[in-house]
């Protein structure tokens, strides 16, 4: 039996947002420009689920499949924020990015506002190791969770973001490695 360590990721990574129809990196191993505002800590890093709904076609000449098609499939990232800054929150609950951690104040959205969000799963100081993940358009999908509790828990905005298609794509995600280096993603 073979493998390849470096093929291993290991650790959270970082999470980052930036507003709709940024421009999304190219690859992994390039810096991000300053649209994308890192969501800072997390409490257990960032859970991608990827759910399918998968249709068994049957004919009366045998009682298995004789194909499998896909029919539906969902992308959604699960993660709980330590830093429930004004920033974050508004994007968790579907403000988009707009907004400072300077402002004293703010209201829950009346409009949905999707965002991008990057996913970096190896970064190291270079990024020559660095697994990105690009979510063209997310948006939060089920219920935004601040629990208070006292020390030593933290509050955390536990929120579920999910990835739609954009127009003009053909996946509401792509994953990048860095160029010229041979480990999966």
């Amino acid at each position: 039996m073979s493998g390849t360590p470096d093929n291993v990721i290991i650790g959270p990574g970082w999470l980052y947002m930036a507003p709709l129809a940024t421009s999304e990196p190219a690859d992994s191993t390039t810096a991000l420009p300053s649209a994308w505002i890192s969501l800072g800590y997390t409490e257990d890093g960032t859970d991608m689920v990827v759910s399918n709904k998968n249709d068994q076609i049957m004919v009366a000449e045998t009682k298995y499949p004789i194909r499998v098609v896909n029919s539906e499939s969902v992308v959604k990232l699960r993660v709980k924020l330590a830093e429930p800054t004004l920033r974050n929150l508004k994007a968790a609950f579907g403000g988009g990015t707009a907004g400072s951690n300077t402002a004293t104040s703010m209201e829950l959205p009346t409009d949905l506002t999707g965002i991008m969000l990057v996913h970096d799963s190896h970064p190291s100081t270079s990024l020559t190791e660095n697994r990105r993940k690009v979510f063209r358009e997310c948006y939060p999908s089920s219920d935004v969770s601040l629990p208070f509790k006292k020390s030593p828990n933290k509050t955390t905005v536990d929120v579920e973001f999910m990835a739609v298609l954009p127009e003009n794509q053909t996946s509401p995600a792509i994953f990048l490695k860095p160029a010229g280096v041979s480990v999966a993603v």
